[in-house]
């Protein structure tokens, strides 16, 4: 792919910040060498060894850190979740939605509190720390918002024992191939690209090789 070509630009978005929830090795093919995507693997090197070749993406694990030390970048909100269920805490930079996408982020901080997670937002940051997940839990979304629902999917899939139900999501591209990734990592989600989705929290994820899809 060329610098110019676009196509899958958000499913790669997407797939690449799912990558930090295994520290098994990740191949990920048809990925747009793209300003984006560049940025958020930039951004990956802090904690992983990743790397674009061509257009597959690659990632060998590596230590995690819940804290986002590298300028802000387009799609922080995604690691929040992720990221302190994984660490514990997290926390990443926000000005008023520039750093983070378009919108309010009401849903996504409420639906990372019905998964056990404490939220706080102050002038340029949001920490989370995760502190107990109920073992059934019901989100039900104002509105199909994409990187919403996008982000509670990831942050539950690590939840082992809970079963989390996810309605009015969104249907679009990027939130199929990413359900589809996560599964191929051994995540249990069902439901997928309907409004209503089912995660069964597992204990890890593993490798994978996987191609985002036409």
């Amino acid at each position: 792919m060329t610098n110019g070509d676009h196509r899958f630009e958000d499913e790669a978005l997407a797939v690449i910040a799912a990558s930090v929830l295994s520290d098994g090795n990740i191949e990920v093919r048809n990925i747009p060498d793209v300003p984006s995507v560049r940025e958020m693997i930039e951004f990956l090197k802090e904690f992983r060894n990743v790397y674009l070749d061509g257009d597959v993406f690659y990632s060998k694990g590596g230590n995690l850190d819940g804290e986002i030390k590298y300028r802000p970048i387009g799609t922080a909100i995604l690691f929040l979740g992720p990221l302190a269920i994984r660490t514990g805490h997290s926390r990443v930079f926000y000005r008023s939605g520039s750093s983070i996408g378009p919108g309010p982020i009401d849903t996504h901080l409420e639906g990372l509190k019905q998964l056990g997670i404490d939220v706080k937002a102050e002038r340029d940051f949001i920490d989370a720390t995760f502190r107990k997940a109920p073992k059934d839990v019901k989100i039900e979304m104002r509105f199909p918002n994409i990187k919403a629902t996008e982000h509670l999917m990831m942050t539950s899939v690590l939840l082992k024992g809970t079963t989390v139900e996810i309605s009015n999501c969104a249907r679009e591209p990027e939130v199929v191939d990413l359900e589809r990734f996560l599964n191929s990592m051994g995540a249990k989600i069902s439901g997928i690209g309907k409004r209503k989705m089912i995660v069964k929290g597992v204990e890890s994820l593993g490798s994978t090789s996987y191609s985002i899809k036409n």
